[in-house]
């Protein structure tokens, strides 16, 4: 081993790239304020990147690189190989954990690479399919394997190099952290650290970069210049993935004296600055090539009008009963079936098979992109019918997004607002009714009960009760029928028991006397409660499944005497009253709670005011 005291330079830096809506990669580089491997626990690297198309993949990968270096740094050996590994397997523990008990991400996961720099040795462990290259003397060598169900069974003979080509899932994960309630671990350890090496760790977003430019451009460039042209080499070629690249410079600890520790920075590069041309002369090959295998089918894939109009994905044609016949010949290749149906525009069909794949192989990077690809379009076409008044057809599409993408607060408020268009459409014959929506906060539809500005915040997309020794009420000025409420609700302090949540029914008389009904969230439970003054009947109560964090989605429906319960798009419980529910509906919140409500969507049928019906 060498003697000679080292020192590092870094960088570290992420992009979205080119097509993605979101980054779901995450980096970490710790301790944060300093450069030295010489301390007790040296210098810990982290990347993950969020498997793509997952519910909470970008939480997936954050809790990854947090938990690890709270696990590391507070262990209480020295031993850098298994702390490490120790701090992995916690966060995969982590991350099955909140997906076990989370209904807004239900499963997620990550890849995960980390490396650790202790005095003169380096390591390293792997989980998943991001690399870590170590470049030394002009040549550079890839130090962990990549976790893909293909690269198992190179490794177990199960396939040879010949029949590997035309393996047909060759992105599919055999690992990541979060899916199953144990991980193992791959451990690269006693990595001599020399002067003059170079390590870039890096996602598989810079899959399109081959090894030979990235040595090259490393050995070229500043650690923060190779950060930026990688990532940049990556969007000229498509971009078709986030990506995530940390570069670490050894030298010798003369030569960095006055080094100072780089900070990781999310680069935001602008498309228009790139040579478009890099990224538009393959995606033409790709497309005339797709043309020539698929012909006329490509056809139907880009022309959305045809689909959108006819609707075709809920009544097979000829063509697509032909297509059927071709799952039964192709059986042996179910992601071939599935991307034949989905260039063919068959998108029902499609889903069906890539939903069944990733059930066998729940990291098929490949079917979860096209899933996401059948969603944006299903969100297309529910989109448009919705703007044409047609609801009944949006709502069924936004039914199925739903189902693909649990956590899409869009779609969620889509389908309240179809849902609630449809209802409207029975009382449209009623002329002494007429329909209301909000889903923009307006101060002047809002009264505040016995509380002064002091006490709230509004803007126009939320209302904020601040901690006050005494009870928060804002409702809507009108009285609604078959109300709909719809709020995301978020604890910022609170007592034990205390909580906030919705009224519904509210009214007052003439002499003063309130009454209404109210569900309320504690952090832990919902309860249903019928308040008359002072006055408060528990009628039913419902513990919530995950109550990690004091966030929810509550939603009621009152439809005649009759309210359903909803915890974000799940019904909970309904529940009957002797009476119908009609009045005023607002927000609550208990003495001692500060509580935020975002995305308040409230909707019913109110009686004609004498104005508007003299002007009809």
């Amino acid at each position: 081993m060498s003697k000679e005291k080292i020192s590092i330079e870094y960088f570290g830096a992420s992009d979205i790239g080119m097509v993605r809506v979101e980054n779901q990669d995450s980096l970490g580089k710790f301790p944060s304020d300093n450069l030295n491997t010489y301390s007790e626990k040296g210098q810990l690297f982290i990347i993950a990147d969020g498997i793509g198309g997952h519910a909470g993949g970008k939480t997936a990968s954050s809790l990854a690189v947090e938990t690890i270096k709270n696990v590391f740094f507070n262990s209480n050996t020295n031993e850098t190989a298994d702390n490490l590994r120790k701090a992995v397997e916690e966060a995969n523990s982590a991350i099955h954990l909140k997906a076990k008990t989370s209904e807004k991400f239900g499963r997620m996961g990550t890849t995960c690479t980390a490396m650790v720099l202790k005095n003169n040795t380096a390591v390293i462990a792997q989980v998943g399919d991001s690399k870590v290259y170590k470049i030394e003397k002009g040549t550079i060598e890839q130090l962990t394997m990549e976790h893909t169900q293909l690269n198992e069974m190179l490794k177990e003979k199960i396939l040879t190099e010949e029949e590997a080509k035309n393996y047909p899932s060759k992105s599919a994960l055999s690992r990541a952290l979060g899916i199953e309630e144990k991980v193992k671990v791959d451990i690269v350890d006693n990595i001599v650290l020399e002067n003059g090496q170079i390590f870039v760790l890096c996602t598989d977003g810079l899959s399109k970069v081959d090894k030979e430019e990235v040595l090259n451009i490393a050995v070229k460039y500043s650690p923060e210049d190779s950060c930026s042209r990688l990532i940049n080499l990556a969007n000229e070629r498509g971009g078709k993935d986030n990506v995530t690249v940390q570069v670490i410079r050894i030298k010798n600890d003369q030569a960095v004296l006055s080094a100072r520790p780089e900070k990781e920075k999310q680069i935001n590069f602008e498309p228009k600055k790139k040579n478009k041309w890099l990224f538009v002369i393959p995606l033409m090959v790709l497309i005339l090539t797709v043309g020539f295998l698929f012909g006329n089918s490509l056809i139907k894939l880009f022309n959305t009008e045809t689909h959108v109009v006819s609707d075709s994905s809920n009544h097979p044609s000829d063509n697509d009963q032909g297509i059927q016949q071709n799952i039964i010949n192709d059986a042996d290749d179910p992601l071939l079936q599935a991307d034949k149906l989905l260039a063919n525009g068959n998108y029902d069909n499609a889903l069906m098979v890539y939903q069944d794949l990733l059930e066998k192989e729940p990291m098929n990077l490949r079917a979860l992109e096209a899933v996401n690809i059948i969603a944006d379009n299903f969100h297309i076409r529910a989109d448009k019918l919705k703007s044409e008044n047609k609801f009944a057809n949006a709502l069924e599409l936004y039914l199925k997004i739903q189902k693909i993408q649990p956590e899409n607060i869009k779609v969620r408020n889509s389908i309240l607002i179809c849902e609630n268009q449809i209802k409207f459409s029975e009382f449209e014959n009623d002329d002494s009714m007429i329909n209301y929506q909000l889903s923009r906060i307006n101060h002047n539809e809002w009264s505040f009960i016995n509380i002064n500005k002091d006490h709230y915040i509004i803007d126009d997309s939320s209302i904020m009760f601040l901690n006050t020794p005494f009870e928060k009420v804002s409702l809507i000025k009108y009285n609604l029928k078959d109300a709909a409420v719809s709020a995301d609700i978020k604890l910022l302090s609170k007592n034990e028991n205390n909580g906030a949540g919705i009224i519904f029914g509210y009214n007052m008389s003439s002499s003063g006397n309130e009454r209404y009904h109210l569900l309320k969230f504690d952090g832990t439970d919902y309860k249903l409660q019928m308040v008359e003054n002072s006055s408060i009947e528990l009628l039913n109560t419902h513990q919530v499944k995950d109550n990690t964090y004091g966030e929810r989605n509550l939603r009621i429906k009152c439809s005649g005497n009759l309210i359903n319960i909803y915890d974000g798009m799940n019904l909970i419980y309904s529940w009957k009253s002797d009476e119908v529910f009609y009045g005023r509906v607002g927000i609550y919140a208990d003495r001692n709670v500060q509580a935020e409500f975002r995305n308040i969507l409230i909707s019913g049928s109110r009686e004609l005011q004498l104005n508007e019906q003299v002007q009809e």
